[in-house]
């Protein structure tokens, strides 16, 4: 229906259009539904049965004794026996990542990267653990103390980088491999899947809560053979967690909607007490989450397996202090000294999460903001000289810079201000800011701040996932950075990111 405006109109759309739709809806006699208007009390509710409504309600009434007992034996009928052909193939399609050495290293090391932090924070957070520069040094302990468990493990291949770091080819984790495997086969392909289903056969005479027979090897040789290293990659306390959970809960799918509802889903429970009661269970286990990142049973070694972080307590003002103590290897000592460059010599990307990135990240990766902007300002430099030399930038954007602002005096040394940052004395009142906007772009001599190249004073502001969204001038983005650029009294009126510790 077109829209109307005025009275006339709206008059002429009530007789015209609706009033004949009415009409004929009225005399339609096979709409039922118009009849409950010509009575003058609502009818009566009809129920579709009688008995619907009070088997409804029986679901939500408890359980008699008898009931209760019915429904434990029908649930243990249904669940006790073992996955069939079916339910094994389809869990060994959803469980194939978890040997993958990415996926593996991403859970040692985000269970890693936890201790880190709790020792951090139990000894008040050192100083060289804050911000971005911070997380670059403990994603490098992360991996420096994993890489020293693998190792032991036998499991570490050399020619594994730095995950997130993206310095290196070998820092690409989807390309790792376990040391065993030889060229040309893919852990990403079928590769995992038949290893995980081997795992799932080789239980499938088992009874619900039983463990098979595990070979007796707490790490690898350096010449074992693929066997070797896939059945002790599958006989693993983390690896046998994970399946016994997953089982449970295939089980537990067996179970009809209503029995689903009468019997919640437990099955963390379950297999928590079912290690307990063969002696697998460790203290140091999380009881409250399905989060073991174990390589030994306890009858292979009591000891704990983390390695110790006891010379973290001696880091003071950077990690190199404990270089000793802590081993760390030629790599690991040059990418912390790389780490302490300033940001403008720093190479990019290095520890960076960009907009292009799929997770996982790992410990030591962030959002650089920084490195984002003055991105951006090279890509846009680039853009402009291309268009300059087509004959395509018209003649008044010859001397706008990126922000929107003219440019003052040398081209290579732009009129930005230095550190967005005064006192509070020199905060211009609200009307001052009102006004100050009519003003033309180039600022007074009095206004001015002292120049700075530009790209160094955007280098100052790497924030860190610890800063406050709104403590900087560019967490607003680069279009509202425009807008503030061209403006010092708005400038005046920011100030830098709070320092955190």
């Amino acid at each position: 229906m077109p829209r109307y405006f005025d009275h006339v109109q709206i008059h002429e759309a009530v007789s015209n259009q609706a009033m004949p739709v009415l009409q004929a809806m009225a005399a339609n006699d096979n709409l039922r539904s118009l009849r409950r208007f010509e009575r003058d009390e609502p009818p009566a509710y009809a129920s579709s049965t009688e008995s619907e409504g009070s088997e409804g309600l029986e679901q939500y009434l408890p359980l008699s004794s008898q009931q209760r007992r019915e429904l434990e034996d029908r649930v243990k009928a249904t669940m006790d026996p073992p996955l069939d052909d079916r339910e094994r193939s389809l869990l060994a399609g959803a469980m194939e990542s978890v040997v993958r050495p990415d996926d593996v290293y991403y859970s040692n090391a985000t269970r890693e990267y936890a201790r880190l932090e709790d020792r951090c924070l139990r000894n008040h957070r050192p100083e060289i653990f804050l911000r971005l520069k911070g997380s670059r040094r403990q994603g490098v302990i992360v991996r420096h103390n994993l890489k020293r468990r693998w190792e032991k493990l036998g499991i570490w291949n050399p020619e594994w980088g730095f995950a997130g770091r993206k310095r290196h080819p070998r820092d690409d984790f989807r390309t790792w491999q376990w040391p065993w495997q030889h060229q040309g086969l893919d852990i990403n392909g079928s590769y995992a899947y038949e290893l995980v289903k081997r795992a799932l056969d080789q239980r499938r005479h088992l009874k619900r809560g039983e463990r098979g027979p595990v070979p007796s090897m707490s790490h690898l040789r350096k010449d074992a053979t693929t066997a070797e290293g896939e059945a002790f990659l599958i006989s693993r306390p983390w690896f046998l967690w994970q399946i016994e959970l997953n089982e449970e809960r295939t089980r537990y799918r067996r179970l009809s909607i209503e029995d689903q509802r009468r019997h919640p889903r437990e099955d963390f429970s379950h297999v928590v007490e079912w290690w307990k009661e063969r002696g697998d269970w460790r203290p140091d286990f999380d009881n409250k989450s399905n989060w073991i990142t174990a390589w030994k049973w306890r009858h292979e070694s009591p000891s704990p397996e983390p390695e110790d972080l006891a010379p973290v307590d001696s880091m003071r003002d950077s990690p190199l202090e404990a270089a000793a103590e802590m081993e760390f290897t030629p790599s690991e000592i040059d990418d912390l000294e790389t780490i302490e460059l300033p940001d403008d010599e720093l190479p990019e990307p290095f520890w960076t999460v960009d907009e292009d990135d799929m997770p996982p990240y790992f410990p030591g990766q962030m959002v650089d903001q920084g490195a984002r902007v003055r991105k951006e300002i090279l890509e846009w430099r680039e853009r402009r000289e291309r268009a300059k030399a087509e004959g395509y930038e018209s003649p008044a954007e010859e001397n706008r810079d990126f922000f929107g602002v003219f440019d003052i005096g040398d081209q290579n040394e732009k009129s930005i201000p230095e550190e967005l940052e005064t006192s509070a004395g020199d905060v211009p009142r609200p009307h001052a800011r009102i006004t100050s906007m009519r003003r033309p772009a180039e600022p007074l001599s009095s206004q001015v701040v002292p120049a700075r190249n530009k790209l160094a004073c955007l280098g100052e502001f790497s924030m860190a996932h610890t800063a406050k969204p709104h403590s900087s001038i560019l967490s607003y983005g680069v279009p509202f950075a425009r807008r503030v650029a061209g403006n010092s009294s708005l400038v005046a009126s920011f100030s830098h990111p709070p320092r955190r510790g």
